[in-house]
């Protein structure tokens, strides 16, 4: 269970557009652009469904890059490390 503190905020970090399909299949581009946006949210769904164990596995090694394990301090990311949008 996800509990959101009073003053957090969340991020995306993914979504989707007809663009980005027809990023990925150029030769379906006819099609994709006749996608309503319920057909968008569906495939968004699915796509989100297929990526949710490497989301969780990706968010894992993004914070062990940027805390280290358990006791090991030298790891650690200051906030200006990170790059910006």
């Amino acid at each position: 269970m996800i509990v959101e503190r009073q003053g957090d905020q969340s991020y995306p970090t993914n979504s989707i557009s007809k663009e980005d399909l027809i990023y990925s299949r150029p030769d379906l581009e006819p099609k994709i652009e006749e996608l309503s946006n319920e057909v968008l949210r569906q495939i968004a769904y699915r796509v989100g469904e297929i990526i949710k164990d490497e989301y969780w596995s990706a968010m894992e090694t993004v914070l062990s890059r940027m805390f280290g394990n358990e006791g090991d301090d030298d790891s650690e990311v200051e906030p200006d490390d990170v790059p910006p949008l």
